[in-house]
């Protein structure tokens, strides 16, 4: 049974109920709607047993959605208000598997529409009316976001990133996806929002090629692929690892080192970029290993999206069996299962989200006292340097040689804090 982690109101966030950014239908009654609403009279939810455990998804339930005229589906999931170019989260992920036409003739290559709306009972009229507030995503195209050629029972990873969004400003409230078709019957599962990469202190840099000299010979995990550092494809003052394959099961290999008393499973996701030069396919299938030991592959040849722009990827480590690394020091091998230079790609900025639930519960000894008392939070010694983050690991403030917090602009909630002291970091979490 997958995780699902809740979150209190946090800094600039005033919905006044507890959301998740994980969302499954495991522990809802079968035909329960208590996480999801068709809206608009666009057709119908259900949480059902789950028809096709087989490839991606092996839940045993999921949503059903019944869409009988351009079916908006409702979901519990909290979005903060923020500009699409600095938000707190990079993608909201999810999977999708399409069942039957339900009466229609129109089922490939769907657009897609996000909206994030105060409630259920918001009208259609509130949700479109100009300027498009709610609707911050309109006719998204399908490559990534949604299915292909529709096939009976073929579960599909999909993702929609926050920095493509149609609006600069995505307003707070729930999530809603709307696949733009008239009619279809389909499942979701597994909605997930992703971190930012570029957001809070818990992203941890394996490599980003710009200390490498160009033309450096990277490391291949076999003699069926050269990699090195090349320029940025589409900026020459940047750099990035072309890998060249010409045989099947060869990849770019990263020797990869943690932070002394860290191991993989620390982490909780691990992104980068890809970039699929003049290839005349992009369906291909993409591996990840630890210490040679395969930990993901795609159970098909699925899109890897468009040849010649960057593709944001990432990965939820907490869902792999990540038994392979049992140290600070490990290999890592990312890349396409291809045999043809035609599949000449680049990787740059692999990174990895640390999960701050666990350091919390994984913590051994903890010399601090933190107390919140009203407006502040104390600690019993003075710290070098203290942050407050949220439970999705978003930093909200930071101050360096305190003992005590002010947190009277804050909403009640549950928060992190995260103290250093004399070159140690110690974790709590603390109830305002």
């Amino acid at each position: 049974m997958k995780k699902t982690l809740l979150f209190m109101i946090v800094l600039g966030f005033s919905l006044a109920i507890t959301a998740q950014t994980k969302l499954d239908f495991e522990s809802d009654a079968i035909g329960a709607t208590t996480n999801a609403a068709a809206l608009w009279a666009g057709g119908s939810v259900d949480v059902m047993a789950n028809p096709y455990k087989t490839g991606m998804n092996t839940s045993n339930q999921v949503l059903h959605v019944m869409n009988d005229n351009y079916c908006a589906v409702y979901l519990k999931i909290a979005l903060p208000a923020g500009t699409k170019t600095s938000y707190p989260y990079i993608s909201v992920n999810y999977k999708l598997c399409y069942v039957g036409p339900n009466g229609g003739d129109d089922l490939n290559y769907p657009n897609t529409d996000f909206y994030s709306i105060p409630s259920s009972s918001t009208s259609y009229a509130d949700a479109n009316t100009s300027p498009d507030v709610m609707r911050f995503a309109s006719s998204i195209g399908w490559s990534g976001v949604c299915w292909g050629s529709a096939t009976v029972g073929t579960w599909t990873q999909s993702s929609f990133t926050f920095p493509s969004a149609t609006l600069t400003n995505i307003p707070e409230g729930y999530l809603v996806i709307k696949i733009a078709k008239p009619k279809l019957e389909y499942l979701i599962d597994d909605i997930e929002l992703v971190p930012s990469p570029t957001s809070g202190t818990d992203i941890y840099t394996l490599e980003n090629y710009e200390a490498r000299t160009i033309d450096e010979v990277l490391t291949t995990s076999g003699s069926g692929a050269t990699a090195s550092v090349k320029a940025n494809p589409t900026d020459a003052a940047q750099k990035s690892a072309e890998v060249i394959p010409t045989d099947y099961g060869n990849y770019l290999r990263l020797n990869a080192v943690l932070p002394a008393g860290k191991v993989l499973s620390n982490y909780d996701r691990l992104y980068f970029d890809i970039y699929i030069a003049n290839s005349s396919t992009v369906y291909k299938q993409m591996v990840i290993k630890a210490n040679s030991t395969t930990i993901y592959q795609d159970s098909d040849y699925p899109s890897q999206g468009t040849n010649n722009v960057w593709q944001y990827r990432n990965y939820d480590l907490s869902k792999l069996d990540l038994s392979a690394v049992t140290g600070n020091t490990f290999t890592l091998d990312l890349g396409l299962n291809t045999n043809t230079d035609v599949a000449k790609y680049y990787i740059d900025n692999v990174k990895l989200h640390e999960n701050v639930i666990a350091a919390v519960d994984n913590q051994q000894v903890n010399p601090l006292i933190v107390t919140c008392n009203g407006n502040l939070i104390r600690l019993n010694m003075i710290v070098d340097k203290v942050e407050l983050l949220d439970l999705n690991g978003r930093l909200i403030l930071g101050q360096k040689n305190i003992k005590e917090i002010n947190v009277s602009n804050l909403s009640s909630g549950v928060y992190i804090v995260k103290s250093l002291l004399a070159g140690k970091t110690y974790v709590t979490k603390v109830v305002k």
